[in-house]
């Protein structure tokens, strides 16, 4: 029996539209979003290091501060009981003031998405594979050479043992 071109036709868009529906991925699962790591930490440092490295970080933000550019955040830093220099946008914190910041902080935060199943959940023992940005840009002065400058900010440090944090 003969087939028309336009049967013919026919049949070729049939095999080719069930070859695009074949071809079609899945919708993706999202099930990699809430992965929860079954393993213990593993403890690089011991109890007395991270206890010298806390107490290290203690000093250094109650001696030194941190540069905070930005007004608003100095004003909201000042409220929470920091010392704050305008003059040289100096934020220094007493140890107190971070401790309990630190154990009022939650173990675990979501960040919430637009859709639902897009939503993370970070800390505790959360496993999370999120695009991320860089780190707030910082400039840090090494001693004696004056003032250093990022390549992402114009701020210079003036004093060799200041680090500037832009956000």
């Amino acid at each position: 029996m003969l087939r028309t071109v336009t049967e013919r036709r026919g049949g070729r868009e049939r095999r080719r539209g069930a070859r695009a529906e074949a071809a079609a991925p899945e919708r993706r699962s999202l099930r990699y979003r809430s992965l929860v790591n079954p393993f213990p930490p593993i403890e690089l440092l011991s109890g007395d290091e991270v206890a010298h490295v806390h107490r290290s970080a203690l000093e250094l933000l109650r001696d030194q501060g941190i540069r905070v550019l930005l007004p608003e955040a100095r004003e909201i830093l000042r409220t929470a009981g920091a010392g704050v220099d305008e003059e040289t946008m100096l934020v220094r914190f007493e140890p107190e003031l971070v401790d309990g910041a630190t154990a009022s902080a939650p173990s675990s935060v979501a960040l919430v998405a637009r859709s639902p199943e897009r939503t993370v959940t970070l800390g505790d023992r959360h496993l999370v594979t999120v695009p991320v940005s860089s780190p707030p840009r910082s400039a840090i002065s090494t001693e004696g050479s004056g003032s250093a400058t990022s390549p992402t900010s114009a701020t210079s440090c003036d004093s060799p043992s200041t680090t500037t944090f832009c956000m």
